[in-house]
């Protein structure tokens, strides 16, 4: 019974089996189409006596099995650790470690990559292909190395696409980090649509050129691409939906969220936040604290970027914009309106933040003396109670 359980299990394992002459580059690859996460892999300055075929000899395609096990409800870090632990038992060359990418995990050389240059070149809206132009160009100047790319995608994409890239002696990974989630497509109504999740893997060639070639890559979970960010795509049908119900006088509790907790917090002692919108004359939409928070000037001006659900899409949009590495965003699966945003970065959630929306509720119209919009005619900048 024993021995059967233990087969089960082995079964609903995974592993890793690779014929490569750079087998961590190529099991990062394979562990990123498993989970649909970036994995980056760069190469070190190899001399030729360090590469991975001894003596410099020309690549050499060996059989490696990273046999260690694993399965989905792993996180992706803790396979890549296995997988360096298992590379060093077995002598595999290179000495790396794992660092954050973005919203993945990078597999870099423990003595420093050429990525880690500081390049530096104006802020400007460009093409993709030209910005990694600049970047390329800056780092062949920073190094004794040549650096080229990219490659191994469809250029196309590169070329329609563009976006607003600059360095101030910043390192050259984040600044390309920062080049691939801000690559949008101006040509289309949805200037994501298209636009795959990317990584990339640099390698270097110690025998013939002495340079870095840098491939970028579509990231796929098995065969799918995965799209940039999804929630750009989310955030647009819960506007669609919430255009459609026309839903012109509301009231909601606003709550913030503590990252050290991850839960909705409000000091001890006051009352919900709670506002209340609707629309004055002539028709602006507007959103007012109610309560003992009305009275607090401060409070006004801190929360008026939540105060209507419009604002509360434009915040959301807003920090997906900064790609934050975890996001957590829920809408309301009727009218759309937001009900728990949650953005974080780094490797804790101590700094993480966002907000939930309770009591969500749709207020009758007034029908006596009211405006085109539906509202009782009251000073101008108040709304009525």
């Amino acid at each position: 019974m024993i021995v059967g359980l233990f087969l089960l299990i082995l079964a609903q394992q995974d592993s890793i089996s690779v014929h490569s002459a750079r087998p961590l580059a190529d099991a990062a690859q394979q562990l990123e189409t498993k989970y649909g996460v970036p994995v980056f892999y760069e190469d070190p300055a190899w001399t030729p006596a360090q590469f991975p075929n001894p003596g410099g000899r020309p690549p050499v395609f060996r059989t490696y099995d990273f046999a260690f096990g694993f399965d989905a409800s792993q996180p992706i870090v803790a396979v890549l650790q296995k997988m360096l632990v298992q590379a060093r038992a077995e002598g595999i060359p290179g000495n790396f470690k794992i660092v954050m990418i973005g919203d993945g995990y990078g597999l870099v050389p423990v003595e420093g990559s050429a990525l880690d240059l500081p390049i530096s070149f104006p802020t400007a809206e460009r093409t993709v292909q030209a910005t990694f132009q600049l970047i390329f160009n800056a780092l062949t100047a920073a190094s004794v190395h040549k650096v080229v790319g990219p490659s191994a995608i469809a250029v196309n994409l590169f070329i329609q696409a563009v976006a607003t890239v600059g360095a101030n002696h910043e390192r050259a990974r984040d600044v390309m980090v920062r080049l691939l989630s801000d690559m949008r497509r101006p040509d289309l109504w949805d200037r994501h649509a298209g636009v795959p999740k990317m990584s990339w893997s640099m390698f270097y060639d110690p025998i013939y050129m002495h340079w870095y070639v840098v491939n970028v890559r579509a990231v796929l979970l098995g065969k799918e691409i995965v799209p940039q960010s999804a929630e750009y795509a989310r955030l647009i049908q819960a506007k669609d939906k919430w255009v459609t119900h026309q839903i012109i006088r509301y009231e909601f509790i606003y709550t913030s969220i503590c990252g050290l907790c991850l839960a909705p917090t409000s000091p001890p002692g006051w009352e919900p936040i709670r506002f209340r919108v609707g629309l004055i004359p002539p028709a602006v939409r507007v959103g007012v604290l109610t309560g003992v928070w009305a009275d607090r000037p401060e409070a006004r001006e801190r929360l008026d970027k939540y105060s209507t659900v419009e604002k509360q899409f434009d915040y959301i949009e807003e920090q997906l914009e900064k790609h934050p590495q975890r996001v957590v965003i829920e809408y309301d699966p009727d009218d759309g309106h937001p009900t728990n945003i949650h953005f974080g970065n780094g490797m804790t959630t101590d700094g993480d933040y966002g907000f939930t929306i309770t009591d969500f509720t749709p207020l009758p119209l007034n029908r006596s003396r009211v405006t085109p919009a539906g509202l009782p005619v009251t000073p101008a900048g108040t709304l009525p109670k």
